[in-house]
């Protein structure tokens, strides 16, 4: 922050765009670089508060996604926490000062799907099966595993299954001809 004496405006602060640093070893972008939703995350930078209180952070995004909350600790730190929905990309802080973007991105972790029953336990080509666990999509119901990861993970050999994310915790399958027990 520079300040200049003009006789006419008494005074003007300029203030610098920010920065977010890189992640590079003694200076961390964000700490922790990933996790998922709802995570808590410190993005390290410059720029973000005069230093004494007042903050000039307008809004933090990961990739496209705005954070629903953040706080301005310094002004060199902000935290937040991953928002729902939200993809591995760079993540941006803008202040009145201008816009810095993370060099890289931050990575969007999933977690492991778990099964914790099935219904009907057998069944027949064509019939429908439902599948209860956790892991399986988003707070807002984005589905986390994709068909190859699904079959691979879940449903073992039934690689040729048609299968609905209904929930998080609920996913609907379709038994396939010449599935076989497993």
């Amino acid at each position: 922050v520079q300040t200049c004496a003009l006789p006419i405006l008494a005074s003007f602060t300029y203030i610098p765009a920010p920065t977010v640093n890189t992640q590079a070893a003694g200076t961390p972008g964000m700490v922790p670089a990933s996790g998922n939703e709802g995570a808590a995350v410190t993005i390290n930078g410059t720029g973000f508060s005069n230093g004494a209180g007042t903050s000039y952070v307008q809004s933090v995004k990961f990739g496209d996604l705005s954070v629903a909350s953040y706080t301005v600790v310094s002004a060199t730190q902000i935290t937040t926490t991953v928002p729902i929905d939200a993809v591995s990309k760079p993540v941006t802080v803008t202040t009145v000062g201008g816009t810095a973007t993370s060099s890289a991105a931050f990575t969007v972790t999933y977690p492991t799907p778990t099964v914790t029953g099935l219904s009907p336990t057998h069944g027949y080509p064509g019939q429908q099966v439902t599948i209860t666990g956790t892991g399986f999509a988003s707070a807002s119901g984005k589905p986390w595993i994709a068909a190859t990861e699904f079959t691979s993970t879940i449903v073992g050999q039934w690689r040729s299954a048609s299968f609905n994310v209904l929930s998080a915790t609920t996913v609907t399958v379709t038994i396939p001809d010449g599935a076989a027990d497993g």
